[in-house]
């Protein structure tokens, strides 16, 4: 039972490797129109971002512009659902990019999205459109699916296996239990690699890790030995100062 809170640790952890998602390809279909973008793949939570295309003509290479082809966006969810669209998009005050803000509260979680940008010119019946996938993460860095804080967490969950297996090393296993609380906390908030209070995961880890490391260093107070040997241990020191006074 001493190490059923370390089987708990080791299946969150490895869950979490497992949980990495791979890159994000673009599709890209044209016929007659070209559209070039920033390859942006990675948003930060809860943050604005305003999205700009290039449109042209392939043809010929001229720019076009909304007297020429109307475009529209629409943003998806992990879900698939529409979660925000607008057909009309216009072009920018320089008259140089096709530009759309999108308001932060459509970033508000830490998940996969996608989006889809279209062109077309009905009356000369070309068309053009990208589809790209985004990760909107806690920081806005790119995913790593072994961060250095699972080291500190590791390191921890070591020193209290050597202070379980010899009681010689109890200091190590208190260190160790102190060294996963506080990653715990961190954990949840402020977060690392997208893992933190705002996710179901980063909620439970967070708190798992709270939860073991808590459990390993106040665990002495209920062994049934420990007391044990601390009353032996309170008896002897009684019996040998009654014979002290004895003498």
């Amino acid at each position: 039972m001493k190490f059923l809170p370390l089987f708990l640790f080791i299946f969150l952890f490895s869950f979490s490797l497992v949980a990495a998602q791979p890159p994000f390809e673009a599709v890209i279909l044209n016929q007659g129109i070209d559209i070039a973008f920033p390859q942006i793949d990675v948003l930060k939570l809860n943050s604005d971002f305003e999205f700009h295309f290039h449109v042209v003509n392939n043809s010929n290479g001229v720019m076009l512009d909304n007297t020429t082809v109307n475009c529209g966006f629409h943003l998806f969810n992990s879900s698939g659902n529409h979660i925000f669209e607008d057909d009309s998009v216009n072009m920018d005050i320089n008259g140089d990019d096709f530009t759309i803000l999108i308001d932060k509260n459509n970033f508000s979680r830490v998940d996969d999205y996608a989006y889809l940008f279209g062109c077309h010119n009905e009356t000369q019946n070309i068309g053009g459109q990208i589809s790209r996938g985004l990760e909107v993460t806690q920081d806005g860095e790119v995913s790593i699916v072994f961060p250095q804080q699972f080291s500190i967490i590791a390191l921890g969950i070591i020193l209290i296996m050597f202070g379980i297996l010899n009681q010689r090393y109890k200091l190590l296993k208190h260190m160790g239990s102190i060294i996963v609380m506080v990653m715990g906390v961190i954990t949840l908030f402020p977060g690392y690699n997208n893992i933190s209070h705002t996710s179901l995961f980063g909620l439970a880890f967070g708190s798992s890790l709270i939860a073991i490391g808590a459990w390993f260093f106040i665990e002495d107070s209920f062994s049934r030995e420990e007391q044990e040997q601390n009353f032996h241990q309170n008896q002897g020191k009684s019996e040998t100062n009654e014979g002290d006074e004895k003498n």
